[in-house]
């Protein structure tokens, strides 16, 4: 059975590749991961990756595949960012009242649903995945691996990152203002790259501590499980 999951970044798809796929695999279901257009190019192969608009990408891109009658498709899922959500998406304005991450962020993953199901698409095999707050939270989960995979890092560096840690429940609520990817950044500079380390912590910290450490990350992947079987 196939599952198909829509991802928004280059980073997140060699996730879904080298750590989902595998793990999925087992229970019988082959992960297709799909980068998001960017942008349309007539010329060219089309621009991947990040998402800045709603209904020009991601509305569009979910009903080619909800409208999709292969009988071998089981499931469609998304693995999109909470932060920097466009704002056209679904109830993004009344999520902002929620004061909860975790209960905001069901509720749009739940408006996502009930919105594609109000245009007639069939969301039968629809499981709607927000990250919270983005992919980067990963990098925060085991602070022994993340830092083994950094190049030439400092005491000072080490003691920054740590003190993030230290001011959050979990690493999914990491969002003061800016995300945890704008501090992995403001830390280590040149040293973190997400594009190219990025994947690389993530995998070395597993998919079990990912779990254990990352409970919305962890509810999706039970859905998932559940409906393998």
């Amino acid at each position: 059975m196939e599952i198909i999951i829509l991802v928004e970044g280059h980073t997140e798809k060699r996730f879904c590749d080298g750590v989902l796929k595998p793990y999925l695999e087992v229970k019988k279901f082959f992960l297709k991961a799909v980068l998001i257009d960017t942008k349309s190019t007539p010329t060219g192969p089309n621009q991947k990756g990040g998402i800045t608009n709603y209904e020009k990408q991601v509305r569009l891109e979910l009903k080619r595949h909800l409208n999709n009658n292969n009988p071998n498709l089981g499931l469609i899922s998304t693995m999109f960012d909470l932060y920097r959500l466009p704002k056209d998406f679904p109830m993004y304005e009344k999520s902002r009242n929620t004061r909860d991450p975790y209960e905001r962020v069901r509720f749009l993953e739940e408006s996502l649903k009930s919105s594609l199901e109000n245009d007639g698409m069939n969301i039968n095999k629809f499981i709607p995945y927000l990250q919270l707050h983005e992919f980067e939270a990963f990098m925060f989960v085991d602070s022994a691996k993340t830092l083994e995979k950094l190049m030439n890092t400092d005491q000072e560096q080490k003691k920054r990152y740590e003190k993030i840690i230290r001011q959050y429940e979990n690493p999914e609520l990491i969002n003061s203002d800016k995300g945890p990817s704008v501090h992995m950044k403001e830390i280590f500079s040149e040293s973190f790259q997400k594009s190219t380390i990025g994947f690389s912590i993530a995998e070395s910290i597993g998919l079990n501590t990912l779990r254990t450490k990352c409970r919305h990350f962890h509810e999706w992947l039970e859905k998932l499980e559940r409906i393998s079987g």
